[in-house]
C-alpha cells in the first residue's frame, strides 16, 4: 500500500542525537551552481565549493535551508551539515518493505518547484552498498503513512564529507 501522497519534499531535518536540529554552517556556493530548492542535498565539488547533489554522489555536505538561484556564487551559503541529523523525505517508487530498514539508498534529483526541493530517496535502490547517500531508518509516524512507494520515511546521511566513510548497510 502506498504512502499518503506523492509529494517530494527534499530532506527536512527533524531530529538529531546531538540535540542540535538544523545546525547551520556557511559554505561557498559554486559560481556556476545549479538552482537549489529549500531542503536540497548539496555536495562538495572538486573546486571546494558546494552544488546540488546528483544521484550516487559520495561527497555529501548537507542540506540547504533556503533556495538559491542558478549561478549565485554566494560566500557562506547556509548548509545544515550535521551528519547525525535525521531527515524526513519520501520514497520515490519501488516496493520497499520494513525489512529494508537500515539499507542504504540512492536519491532521485529533480529541479525545484516554487523554490522547494523535489529530491527523494529512490525506493528501488536499497542495498548494503556503502557509497549510496542515505540510510533508511524507519517509516515516519503519521496518519495513513505505510511503507511502499511515496511513503514518508526517516533517513540519515550515509556519505558525508564530515565523517570518515560511508558505512555498509545491514
Amino acid at each position: 500500500m502506498p504512502g499518503i501522497t506523492d509529494a517530494p519534499r527534499g530532506f527536512i531535518p527533524i531530529a538529531s542525537p546531538t540535540g542540535e536540529i538544523g545546525r547551520v554552517r556557511g559554505y561557498d556556493l559554486a559560481a556556476a551552481n545549479t538552482a537549489l530548492g529549500k531542503h536540497d542535498m548539496v555536495t562538495l565539488t572538486a573546486a571546494g565549493t558546494i552544488d546540488r547533489s546528483a544521484a550516487s554522489d559520495t561527497q555529501i555536505v548537507g542540506i540547504v535551508p533556503r533556495h538559491a538561484a542558478a549561478s549565485a556564487a554566494t560566500v557562506d551559503f547556509p548548509v545544515i551539515d550535521d551528519y547525525t541529523t535525521i531527515f524526513l523525505c519520501q520514497f520515490s517508487d519501488g516496493t520497499p518493505v520494513n525489512a529494508d530498514r537500515f539499507l542504504n539508498y540512492n536519491i532521485v534529483v529533480a529541479a525545484a518547484v516554487n523554490n522547494m526541493s523535489q529530491m527523494e530517496a529512490d525506493g528501488t535502490t536499497g542495498a548494503t552498498t556503502n557509497t549510496l547517500p542515505v540510510k533508511f531508518l524507519r517509516v515516519h509516524r503519521q496518519t495513513g503513512n505505510t511503507i511502499g512507494a511515496n511513503a514518508a520515511i526517516e533517513v540519515s546521511f550515509n556519505n558525508s564529507v564530515l565523517k570518515s566513510i560511508g558505512v555498509v548497510g545491514i
